[in-house]
C-alpha cells in the first residue's frame, strides 16, 4: 500500500460562453428568455451568475431580468439551463466568462486496476456561505451515495474520518455552490 492524497483547492465555476460560440437558443416561450444549447452540464447547478453576480433562480417560462431556472420549456428532452440576463439580451454576445455556473468536479479517482481505501476527507469553506454534494459513484458514473453539506461562511472544516474502500475507477465527486470550497482527501492505494 502506499499514502496517497487528493485534492481540489477550490471549486470553480464552469463559463457557459466564450464571446463568439453560439452556446444559447431563444426560447420558444418566456420573453427573451435563453438556454443553454450544449451537453455538458447534466445536472442542475446550485448557482448561476451574470458577470459574478448571482442570479436569482425562478420558474421556467415566466423569468423576471437577472434570473434563471433549470427545465425544458421548448420540448429538447432533457432539462438545461434557462437564463433572463439583466439587460434582456443574447448570452452569446457577452464576453468570455460572463455566464457561469456551478457544476460537478471528479475530486478523486482511483486509479485503473488498483483499489483504495479513503481514511479522511476534509471539506472547507473560506468563502460565502454554501451548498455542497459529495457523491460517491462507480467507473460507470452510477451513483453510489450521495450527501449534502451545508457550510456557512468561515465556517471549520468539515471532516469525515472513517475507512472506506473504493475500487477500480470508483470516484468521489463534489458539487458547490461556492467556488471558495476546498477538499482534501487522504488514503492508501494498491
Amino acid at each position: 500500500m502506499a499514502l496517497r492524497n487528493w485534492d481540489k483547492p477550490s471549486c470553480p465555476l464552469k463559463s457557459l460562453n466564450d464571446g463568439s460560440s453560439n452556446y444559447w437558443t431563444a426560447s420558444s416561450g418566456g420573453t427573451n428568455e435563453y438556454y443553454y444549447n450544449q451537453t455538458d452540464v447534466d445536472e442542475e447547478p446550485f448557482t448561476v451568475t451574470e458577470d459574478s453576480v448571482a442570479m436569482t433562480k425562478a420558474t421556467v417560462g415566466s423569468l423576471d431580468a437577472g434570473e434563471w431556472s433549470w427545465g425544458d420549456n421548448d420540448s429538447i428532452g432533457e432539462n438545461r439551463i434557462y437564463v433572463r440576463l439583466s439587460d434582456n439580451v443574447d448570452p452569446d454576445t457577452k464576453a468570455s466568462g460572463f455566464i457561469k455556473c456551478s457544476e460537478l468536479i471528479t475530486a478523486m479517482q482511483v486509479d485503473s486496476g488498483k483499489t483504495a481505501i479513503l481514511l479522511s476527507m476534509i471539506i472547507s469553506n473560506f468563502g460565502s456561505d454554501a451548498t455542497i454534494d459529495v457523491i460517491f459513484s462507480d467507473s460507470g458514473d452510477t451513483e453510489k451515495i450521495r450527501w449534502r453539506v451545508e457550510l456557512s461562511e468561515g465556517n471549520s472544516p468539515f471532516v469525515i474520518d472513517s475507512k472506506m474502500v473504493f475500487a477500480n475507477q470508483d470516484k468521489i465527486k463534489i458539487h458547490s455552490s461556492s467556488a471558495d470550497v476546498a477538499m482534501f482527501l487522504s488514503g492508501d492505494e494498491t
